[in-house]
């Protein structure tokens, strides 16, 4: 193996010594999950920026969502065996939440169109 240069050791070491930076991404965190339940009426996950949105067909939705509204998401059975996560696909609420309302409404706009109640 090789160790990682000192300076890089010394600058990781400052880093993970301040947390401040892990209160300012929860903060975000929890503003993107309120707007999700008000957009989606979903309830926020305890211990993860993830949700899991149930969708019916999570391939078809995956690939309706991109043509029609330019937006990536994971489909749940990519990320599973054996039928785990079939039916849903995972969203990351990790950007801003100006941008995180307008791709949840997105999402909301197409679960309309397709019947799929969230």
């Amino acid at each position: 193996g090789c160790a990682s240069p000192l300076p890089l050791q010394h600058a990781a070491a400052a880093a993970w010594a301040n947390q401040s930076h892990v209160d300012i991404f929860r903060e975000k965190y929890k503003k993107n999950f309120e707007v999700a339940k008000e957009v989606l009426g979903i309830k926020p996950p305890e211990a993860t920026f993830y949700i899991w949105l149930e969708v019916g067909d999570e391939i078809d939705f995956t690939i309706k969502l991109y043509e029609r509204y330019n937006l990536k998401v994971i489909p749940g059975s990519f990320l599973g065996r054996e039928g785990e996560g079939k039916g849903y696909v995972r969203l990351a609420l990790v950007y801003e939440e100006e941008k995180t309302r307008e791709a949840l409404e997105r999402i909301a706009a197409l679960s309309k169109e397709l019947g799929v109640r969230n």
